[in-house]
């Protein structure tokens, strides 16, 4: 029985590129999932053997209108910096 890959994509133009012989070699089913047009159930992401989110043609995440990117926290700073109740300015990382 083949296994399930599911390939997240945010352009549809994009398919996983040198991946793809590689995840079929090993047996994994192949199925795209369009990021902003189909809708993601409930078990989406939770349902594949394998789940792979390609990137976009946007920049980098922590692009900011205001000038570079700036570099981005550590993951355990930024979670307690967004989840804690914004009464004063976000912290500069």
């Amino acid at each position: 029985m083949a296994k399930a890959c599911l390939a997240v994509r945010h352009v549809a133009f994009e398919d996983l590129g040198l991946l793809g012989p590689l995840v079929s070699a090993r047996g994994y089913d192949v199925r795209y999932h369009e990021a902003g047009i189909d809708r993601f159930a409930n078990d989406t992401l939770i349902a594949p053997d394998l789940v792979i989110v390609l990137g976009g043609a946007a920049g980098p995440v922590c692009a900011v209108a205001s000038g570079p990117p700036r570099a981005i926290a550590p993951a355990p700073a930024a979670i307690a910096a967004t989840s804690v109740r914004r009464e004063t300015a976000p912290p500069e990382f």
